[in-house]
């Protein structure tokens, strides 16, 4: 992994992200669209909207929503 002060695009953080679910198995069995967090991606994701609770969780489609806060806005 990159040192945290390191800057990133949004997408290649997505990327970094959805390596880190894959490689520990975080993919949820029934839909592999969707992942639950473990503890350490839950101290970089902002909690779920009621809309997301609702479709499933987590997922690929709405990862970006969950990490813009760690983005600088320009």
């Amino acid at each position: 992994h990159k040192p945290l002060d390191t800057k990133m695009s949004r997408t290649g953080t997505a990327k970094v992200v959805a390596k880190y679910i894959k490689k520990h198995k975080l993919n949820k069995e029934e839909n592999k669209m969707y992942w639950t967090p473990d503890e350490s991606l839950l101290t970089i994701l902002t909690p779920l909207n009621e809309e997301d609770k609702e479709k499933g969780g987590y997922s690929y489609f709405n990862l970006q929503r969950y990490i813009s806060h760690l983005f600088i806005r320009e």
